[in-house]
């Protein structure tokens, strides 16, 4: 990922967070997705990923498609990423390093993001347009491609 000066807003790097901005992001996206957080008595997971209880699916699967009777007394369970904020596993890696950049500096307003993606992780950033940042992501056909197939 690479984070440019926009010419129309220029920004200086002075490595000062952009408090602004860390708000809005902290309040409008990181709040709503799993993330880990530091506190008092050690980190926890805020916003977990939803269980999603697969058993009856998974029975009627092994009845259907292998000819498998299972035990009654299983559970499965599944975390499914496309219930959680932004729908991709994707947008954890993505809350890290824009906190991180946002933090340190390296990301202000005003700024625009190239990344170059095979899709999910362009789209977690996506949601960085709800703070104003502009985000370009660049798709190589060979990728897209592969992601079809």
């Amino acid at each position: 990922m690479e984070i440019a000066r926009s010419p129309q807003k220029e920004t200086t790097y002075n490595a000062k967070p952009d408090q602004n901005l860390l708000t809005k992001f902290n309040t409008r996206i990181k709040s709503k997705v799993p993330h880990w957080e530091e506190g008092a008595n050690g980190s926890s997971i805020q916003n977990p990923t939803p269980l999603t209880d697969l058993t009856n699916d998974l029975i009627v699967c092994a009845r259907t498609e292998y000819g498998l009777e299972l035990p009654g007394k299983i559970r499965v369970y599944g975390k499914l990423d496309s219930q959680i904020y932004g729908g991709s596993v994707k947008v954890r890696p993505m809350v890290q390093i824009i906190e991180e950049a946002i933090k340190t500096g390296h990301l202000r307003t005003g700024q625009i993001i190239f990344e170059a993606t095979s899709g999910n992780f362009g789209i977690a950033l996506g949601m960085l347009r709800s703070l104003g940042l502009d985000v370009i992501t660049l798709v190589s056909r060979k990728l897209q491609e592969g992601v079809i197939n």
